[in-house]
């Protein structure tokens, strides 16, 4: 299972999933001022307790977009295909050799 973590670090709120702050169940944990407030088994219900969390300490709930520029753009968009070149280089992704005694016709 997969962690996961959403956090309001202004109004000190976090969602979080099987991460080192929360046991390993499963489960999505509500902290609030580090301590947990409740626990949810499906995302949709402990995003709408954080939600309520938030509003009721006048944060917002989404995040703020940040503009990126050109330069971040351009260096994210190498490290996403050198991660892509590196998965397909280690060994994990098989391709079949294609012959060319094949004739069809």
């Amino acid at each position: 299972m997969s962690s996961y973590r959403q956090a309001n670090l202004k109004a000190n709120v976090s969602l979080e999933r099987d991460t080192e702050h929360v046991p390993h169940d499963g489960k999505f944990h509500l902290l609030v001022d580090g301590q947990a407030t409740g626990v949810f088994r499906t995302l949709k219900q402990a995003q709408e307790a954080y939600s309520r969390i938030l509003t009721e300490r006048n944060c917002q709930a989404s995040p703020d977009v940040l503009p990126v520029t050109e330069e971040v753009r351009r260096k994210m968009l190498r490290e996403a295909v050198q991660k892509c070149y590196d998965g397909e280089t280690a060994g994990g992704l098989k391709v079949p050799k294609r012959s060319g005694s094949r004739r069809f016709g």
